[in-house]
């Protein structure tokens, strides 16, 4: 007969051991359900219109695989860290880019105001 410790315990291991595979199986599909997103995003727009918007999807792409790569690392060999490195590197390329972008925005509609006004 089981003691009540032993069922506690095979209680928790199997608890514990549903969590972790569910949270595998959830971080394991972020970055495909996001590559999905991120297609969709270009699939829909066009060719010159939304280029905001394709980069805020590339944005979020890649701090998401930067952030699933931090947490995934298990040791600090240096092909990671310079695959990380660059990821990060990227992102903040592309920051920059999206604030030009939206200087550039600001500018046409400001130029469109002044030549109404004309």
């Amino acid at each position: 007969m089981a003691t009540m410790q032993q069922y506690l315990d095979n209680s928790f291991n199997n608890q514990s051991q549903t969590s972790m595979e569910e949270t595998a199986n959830s971080s394991s599909n972020i970055i495909p359900y996001m590559l999905f997103v991120y297609r969709e995003e270009l699939r829909r727009l066009n060719k010159h219109s939304h280029s905001l918007k394709l980069s805020k999807s590339k944005l979020h792409l890649t701090q998401e695989l930067v952030s699933y790569s931090v947490d995934r690392i298990t040791e600090y060999d240096m092909q990671e860290l310079m695959n990380i490195n660059r990821e990060i590197n990227f992102t903040r390329q592309l920051k920059n880019r999206m604030d030009h972008m939206r200087q550039m925005q600001r500018y046409r509609s400001l130029q469109a105001q002044a030549l109404a006004r004309i």
